[in-house]
């Protein structure tokens, strides 16, 4: 019986690593290449297909930040990533092409006093960073992982604003910059998922908390529209319930008589 040849295996390990210019301190990070084999992604375009051979032998990540890129290569390699605590979301970029207000300057032309460090509140920010590079090289496992653990962390964040009083809006009001910045709603493809996630946040959470969000401002102004869009269909929901359970309680009076 013939024996059928074995493929060799394999390693990405064995291959040599490629550079990657991260944040604006132009760190190099070393990455083997088939971390970046991410399904049909730009990432995998990248590595195997024309620009491998175009000459540019080096990534240009410069406008993500260091902390940023960790998570996205963490994910590359393992399938997951972490915010590690103590976390500092307002160092480095906050956004492509998108310079968003820190903590640390809303305090400042606010007037307010300094506030603590929130893990969640900074966790959120970093997978509003992740979310935006995988959006950008269509890596849509980063985009969902990302996209989840920002729900689980905003659920965190509120629970926090409920007993004890800390400014995190702050940190909601820098992934809202972050994603609108990044992102676009097409009609054909309906709202971007974390638009839609940041928004129905927003909406429906607690009054005090909400109204941080109101006042209209110029970097802001699609968020202002979806969130009013949102608030409507909210009223417009409620008056509904109102109106059919005004229906019943006066059938039930008719009833009575």
């Amino acid at each position: 019986m013939e024996l059928t040849e074995e493929t060799p295996f394999q390693s990405m390990y064995s291959e040599k690593p490629i550079k990657a210019v991260v944040g604006g301190g132009k760190t190099i990070f070393y990455i083997h290449p088939g971390a970046l084999l991410q399904g049909s992604s730009a990432l995998t375009a990248r590595v195997t297909g024309s620009w491998k051979t175009a000459g540019q032998e080096t990534l240009d990540w410069s406008d993500f930040d260091e902390e940023t890129m960790n998570c996205v290569l963490k994910f590359c390699y393992t399938r997951e990533y972490n915010v590690p605590q103590h976390s500092c979301s307002s160092k480095g970029e906050a956004a492509p092409e998108k310079s968003a207000v820190s903590p640390a300057e809303d305090n400042a032309r606010s007037g307010s006093p300094p506030m603590g460090r929130n893990h969640n509140g900074e966790a959120i920010v970093i997978h509003a960073k992740v979310y935006s590079f995988a959006h950008r090289y269509l890596v849509g496992n980063l985009q969902d992982y990302a996209l989840f653990q920002m729900r689980i962390c905003l659920n965190a964040l509120l629970g926090e604003h409920t007993i004890s009083y800390c400014p995190n809006h702050i940190y909601i009001k820098d992934a809202i910059q972050i994603i609108y910045g990044s992102t676009i709603s097409r009609e054909e493809i309906g709202m971007d998922p974390a638009r839609r996630e940041l928004c129905n946040f927003v909406a429906t959470s607690p009054g005090d908390f909400r109204l941080h969000f109101v006042t209209p401002q110029e970097e802001n102004g699609e968020f202002m529209v979806d969130l009013a869009f949102r608030l409507s269909g909210r009223l417009a929901d409620f008056e509904y319930s109102n109106s059919v359970l005004e229906k019943k309680t006066g059938t039930k009076r008719r009833r009575n008589r």
